[in-house]
């Protein structure tokens, strides 16, 4: 009876190796997974992605290291092998998929409309940004939305900021009217006590997955671990503890 039990316990751990095997041999380096980490979207986007980054290693028992990277310079590393795969702040879009392999999704993302909490405007949807100046980070999704809101006629004047703090001094110093922006960076400034509410909120249609190069075998050792952490409830946990709202529950569906 205990020899049997043994040679259960060993076949379960030769079945867990099995199934992250491709993850260890595929790895840059042996026994660590590299991870490009995108670090300039503030504290928990960092926070976030640091944490998704751990939990995906320890499913696949590998250790972590984290490599820090702007957005400009996040996928050239990843394309020169300095690193194994990318959590970037760039939604897996039509253009970045094609150019690269992308894991299963670990969060969905949304625009925001952020006012002032003394604001004089009421602002329920996209349409009440009529005639209002708007600031929006540069190169950001909030840019992406604003011109297609464009393309569809309305009219309001653009303010665009390097930085995402910039965004919101001049909203609190009365210099713009609203930011359009996501949440998960929003997050960072609107919270209990700020000067900052948000006024509408879009659909959650922006996917985050692991970025990877193209035609890496990683990219299904890193799906399983990903479907472990979604069935234990970790990325919904770690979402709710660093955003207060559950941003995995659309991207696990």
């Amino acid at each position: 009876m205990k020899l049997k039990i043994l040679l259960v316990s060993i076949f379960s751990i030769l079945l867990v190796s099995c199934l992250y095997a491709g993850g260890k041999q595929n790895t840059i380096r042996d026994g660590i997974l590299s991870v490009g980490l995108e670090y300039d979207n503030g504290k928990k986007c960092t926070d976030f992605y640091m944490s998704i980054g751990k939990a995906v290693s320890e499913k696949m028992k590998l250790r972590i290291e984290f490599y820090e990277a702007g957005r400009d310079e996040i996928f050239y590393g990843l394309e020169t092998g300095k690193y194994d795969c990318a959590i970037s702040h760039t939604p897996i879009t039509g253009e970045l998929a094609a150019a690269h392999d992308f894991s299963r999704p670990f969060a969905a993302n949304f625009m925001v409309i952020v006012l002032s909490n003394d604001s004089p405007y009421r602002v329920q949807n996209p349409d009440g940004l009529a005639g209002l100046g708007v600031s929006y980070p540069a190169d950001s999704a909030g840019k992406t939305f604003l011109a297609k809101l464009a393309e569809g006629g309305l009219r309001y004047t653009p303010y665009e900021y390097d930085k995402t703090a910039h965004c919101f001094d001049e909203l609190k110093l009365g210099r713009v009217d609203a930011i359009m922006i996501d949440f998960m960076t929003a997050a960072e400034y609107v919270v209990p006590g700020s000067s900052f509410q948000i006024a509408w909120q879009g659909e959650a249609d922006m996917m985050y997955g692991i970025c990877l190069k193209k035609g890496n075998a990683l990219t299904a050792s890193i799906d399983r671990a990903l479907d472990d952490l979604f069935k234990d409830k970790t990325v919904n946990r770690l979402s709710r503890e660093i955003f207060g709202t559950d941003l995995a529950a659309a991207a696990g569906k």
